[in-house]
């Protein structure tokens, strides 16, 4: 599955993309032919109904450069505070050749005059629209449901009070 076929991305990554472009517009650069390459070929989806099996800005996948070992990190806009290797940003050819690719797709990538790689999505470990689209799945559910803070307070009343002494003193831990 090879990544000529095109890419799949969010109205908010295709944005993002699109301001990339503009700032590297004048470079003849192998960023620059992909930048365009994923905007003239995209299939932009609005992100509740992006595939889960896409990677998204945000998107913590495993990947695989040619035969080797797979690879995990985190797909983001540009280089992170965070701890070295577990990010890998769109401004980097890798990370912006994988953006958009859907698992198990492959990609060549242009690594200079004659070195070209070619780059596997292997996993898709957590996409941040699949997981807005389960945390509205659950708060719908649990809204089915209603329960009433305390319980059965009203049935048990009768419990609180014998616990108590007439003189409104707690009766402490020996009364359990």
């Amino acid at each position: 599955m090879w990544g000529k076929r095109g890419c799949t991305l969010t109205t908010r990554d295709f944005e993002t993309l699109q301001q990339m472009f503009e700032e590297h517009r004048d470079r003849n650069e192998a960023m620059t032919m992909l930048l365009r390459h994923k905007l003239e070929t995209a299939r932009v989806t609005r992100p509740e109904v992006t595939p889960d099996d896409v990677v998204t800005l945000n998107s913590r996948i495993s990947f695989r450069v040619g035969n080797g070992m797979p690879e995990t990190r985190i797909i983001c806009r540009d280089r992170s505070r965070g701890p070295l290797g577990y990010f890998l940003p769109i401004t980097t050819i890798r990370g912006l050749a994988l953006l958009g690719l859907t698992e198990g797709q492959m990609t060549p990538v242009s690594r200079g005059r004659s070195l070209v790689e070619i780059l596997q999505v292997t996993a898709i470990h957590y996409q941040p629209e699949r997981a807005a689209r389960i945390r509205d799945l659950d708060a719908a559910k649990g809204s089915r449901f209603r329960v009433s803070e305390g319980g059965n307070q009203a049935e048990t009343g009768l419990h609180q009070k014998s616990l108590k002494r007439p003189d409104g003193d707690d009766p402490g831990p020996n009364a359990a």
